[in-house]
């Protein structure tokens, strides 16, 4: 069984993961050990996919479409990072360990 749990103690952002790529993505990092959050701007495709994996998977909904300007390499525009790292803040507290991965 080598590789199993190599994602244990991580937390992953999933965006697109509410459906197709994206979903299989959050399945995969979760039985590998991940914690998932389910990043989707479709809030009913993250919840039902978030709902069907249980405690390891979360959703939210975020565009990240939405195009922001880079003042000196740096989003000046805040909002949507912010929240993103609140709802990722409340929903899994632990150490440094994090991966992201995109879909869609």
């Amino acid at each position: 069984m080598r590789g199993m749990m190599r994602l244990r103690d991580k937390v992953a952002i999933v965006t697109g993961g509410g459906s197709g790529f994206g979903a299989g993505i959050v399945r995969k990092f979760i039985s590998e050990g991940a914690r998932v959050i389910v990043a989707d701007r479709d809030a009913k495709a993250a919840e039902r996919v978030a709902s069907e994996l249980g405690d390891a998977a979360r959703p939210i909904t975020v565009d990240v479409t939405v195009k922001v300007p880079l003042v000196g390499g740096k989003i000046a525009d805040w909002a949507a990072k912010n929240d993103v790292q609140r709802s990722v803040e409340a929903e899994f507290t632990f150490g440094d360990q994090w991966l992201a991965a995109h879909a869609g």
